[in-house]
């Protein structure tokens, strides 16, 4: 399993405080035995705002399930890919942790020039806390942004930048408890684009 850590002063403390590779660590009623622990990717808020010139096309795989819950009076789940709401998700969190914050106005910029340009997968059923069932989708999904003003190169590097940031941050609602699991899909050359 992955732990993904928004601030760098808490790295060392934790890995500190692991057991020994061998040790048993019980997460809830699981009992598991320490393999190994290592950072896997490391990047600073300034990283991944300064990456690669955007396309206008983001490919996302969806690796557990993902939903985000609409606003009302009733609790609605929503597992439909949406930019909206992925940027959303996003943009909360980054501001909520990074020095430099993004302006929320963003949000109005995806809603008016970026669209789902292709999805494929589904929806899939999880259980968090051995009663509540979450259902969210899993698959890969395409944001396209859209050519319609001027400021679609700036929402194109926001929406990567933000996209990047999700790679550490998941996506949607229970990212705590492994759904929203986002990652940037690999180039046609097999490349990825955080690394």
């Amino acid at each position: 399993f992955e732990i993904a850590i928004l601030k760098d002063s808490m790295i060392e403390p934790l890995l500190e405080g692991l057991p020994r590779v061998g040790a048993a660590i019980n997460l809830g009623p699981a009992r598991y035995t320490l393999a190994d622990a290592c950072i896997v990717a490391a990047a600073s808020f300034q990283d991944l705002g300064s990456q690669l010139r955007p396309d206008k096309s983001l490919r996302l795989n969806v690796l557990t399930p993902t939903a985000h819950h609409a606003p009302g009076a009733v609790r609605r789940t929503i597992v439909v890919p949406d930019p909206r709401l992925y940027a959303g998700s996003w943009l909360g969190r980054w501001n909520l942790f990074a020095d430099a914050r993004l302006d929320p106005a963003l949000l109005n910029a995806v809603a008016e020039c970026v669209v789902v340009s292709a999805f494929s997968g589904g929806t899939r059923a999880i259980k968090l806390d051995g009663r509540r069932v979450f259902i969210g989708f899993v698959g890969s999904v395409t944001f396209h942004v859209l050519d319609a003003s001027s400021g679609t190169d700036e929402a194109a590097a926001a929406l990567w930048t933000l996209a990047r940031f999700a790679e550490y941050s998941g996506t949607g609602v229970e990212t705590m408890r492994g759904m929203g699991c986002t990652r940037i899909a690999s180039d046609r050359r097999g490349g990825h684009p955080l690394r």
